[in-house]
C-alpha cells in the first residue's frame, strides 16, 4: 500500500479509524503498517505527507479530510494530483495527515473565550508536534528518504511546527494561514541543516489573508503579518515567496512545460489546487527536489515579485465605485458571514484541546 491515512489524536497518532476516530488506539499498528510501506519503496522514491486547513475533521464524516481530499477512490485530487498511486511502490509513498481543524464560535467562547478559528489555531501546534512524531518515525525506518510535506492554509502552522524533525524534505505551503514572525522562528530552531520551503502566494487570497491577521492571535511581541501578505519578508536560501496568479510567473511555469489555468475569480482560497495544472508544479517540486529547489528556480531565473495587496480586488472596487464598494466594507461582510466573533489570546501551548 503506498497511500495511508493516519490522524493525529488527543492519545498521539493513530491510523485513521472512519467513524471512530476518538477511540483509535495509536502506537505499534501504525509504526508497523509504516515500516512495511517504507521498506517496499525503491531507493530514491518520494514520501510526502499531505496537511489540510481550517473546517475538516476526521472526527466528522461530512469534513473527513481522509475521505475528502486524500482517497483517489472516492474522487478526492490531492493524491493522484502530485504523482502517488494507491498501489505502486515506485510512484512514492503518500501520507494523508489528519487533525481536528474545526471548532463552533459559540462553544469556543463559552468554554475557551475566543473564537472557533483562534481556538483551532492554538490546536495546531499540537498537530505540529505530532506531525515531527511522524516524520521522525518516517526517518528513523528510512533514513535514506527525505519526506516532503505538502500544506494548505492552516496546515502550514501544523507544518512549519514540525520543521526541526530529521529527514524533511521539501516544504510546499498554499496560502498559509500563519504569521510571518512564526514562520522566521521556526526556520531559526530547524537551523541550518532545515528543509527547503516554498510559500505560495495569491492575490486571490487576499481576503483570507485579512481575516486571519483580524482573527488569528498575534504572536507575543511580534508582529501579525500573515505570510500571504508580503511572504517572509527577508530572502533566504532556504525560503522562496512565489505568487501564483502573477504574470511573470505564470509565463515563468509556462516556459518549463507547466502552463497554469486561468485565475479568474477575484476572490478564491482553493484555486491552490483547483487550478489546473497548479498541482503538476507542486509534483516537481515534491519530486524533483534538485531542480526545483529555492535555489534551483533562482538560478533558472523565477520572478521573485509580488503584486500589491488587494490588486485583484482594485478593478472590482473601481467598476463599483459609487455603489458603496469598499474592501474594508467587503471583509467586515466576509467576517459577518463565517460568523467571526472577537479573537481570544490563547498561549502557545500544544494541546489538541
Amino acid at each position: 500500500m503506498t497511500l495511508m491515512h493516519v490522524t493525529a489524536t488527543k492519545r498521539g497518532l493513530a491510523l485513521h479509524a472512519p467513524g471512530r476516530q476518538d477511540r483509535a488506539a495509536p502506537g505499534r499498528a501504525l509504526a508497523g503498517r509504516l515500516a512495511r510501506a517504507l521498506e517496499a519503496l525503491p531507493q530514491g522514491a518520494p514520501v510526502a505527507v499531505l496537511v489540510h486547513g481550517y473546517r475538516y475533521s476526521p472526527l466528522a464524516p461530512a469534513a473527513d479530510p481522509h475521505a475528502l481530499l486524500y482517497d483517489p477512490r472516492r474522487g478526492a485530487r490531492w493524491p493522484a494530483a502530485l504523482g502517488f498511486s494507491a498501489e505502486d511502490p515506485r510512484d512514492g509513498l503518500c501520507i494523508g495527515f489528519g487533525w481536528p481543524a474545526s471548532a463552533g464560535h459559540v462553544r469556543s467562547l463559552l468554554r475557551h473565550g475566543r473564537n472557533g478559528f483562534a481556538q483551532v489555531y492554538r490546536r495546531a501546534a499540537g498537530a505540529g508536534d505530532l506531525l515531527a512524531e511522524l516524520l521522525t518515525l518516517v526517518n528513523a525506518i528510512r533514513p535514506d528518504l527525505r519526506c516532503g510535506v505538502f500544506a494548505h492554509s492552516l496546515g502550514a502552522r501544523v507544518a512549519l511546527r514540525a520543521l526541526g524533525a530529521p529527514g524533511v524534505g521539501p516544504v510546499v505551503l498554499l496560502g498559509a494561514a500563519e504569521h510571518a514572525s512564526a514562520a522566521r522562528a521556526a526556520l531559526g530552531a530547524a537551523g541550518a541543516a532545515g528543509p527547503q520551503v516554498v510559500n505560495v502566494i495569491s492575490r486571490q487570497n487576499d481576503l483570507f489573508d485579512a481575516m486571519f491577521e483580524r482573527f488569528a492571535p498575534a504572536p507575543a511581541g511580534a508582529p501579525g503579518g500573515a505570510l500571504g501578505r508580503e511572504g517572509l519578508g527577508a530572502r533566504r536560501p532556504d525560503w522562496i515567496d512565489l505568487q501564483l496568479d502573477h504574470p511573470a510567473v505564470e509565463a515563468w511555469l509556462a516556459a518549463r512545460g507547466v502552463p497554469l489555468g486561468d485565475a479568474r475569480a477575484p476572490v478564491c482560497h482553493w484555486s491552490f489546487y483547483a487550478r489546473r495544472n497548479a498541482m503538476a508544479f507542486y509534483a516537481c517540486i515534491l519530486r524533483r527536489p534538485g531542480a526545483w529547489s529555492p535555489a534551483a528556480m533562482r538560478a533558472a531565473g523565477v520572478p521573485e515579485v509580488l503584486a500589491p495587496r488587494w490588486a485583484r480586488l482594485a478593478p472590482l472596487r473601481a467598476a463599483t465605485a459609487g455603489a458603496g464598494f469598499s474592501v474594508g466594507g467587503l471583509r467586515a461582510r466576509a467576517a459577518r458571514a463565517l460568523g467571526a466573533a472577537g479573537a481570544g489570546r490563547p498561549a502557545e501551548g500544544g494541546a489538541l484541546a
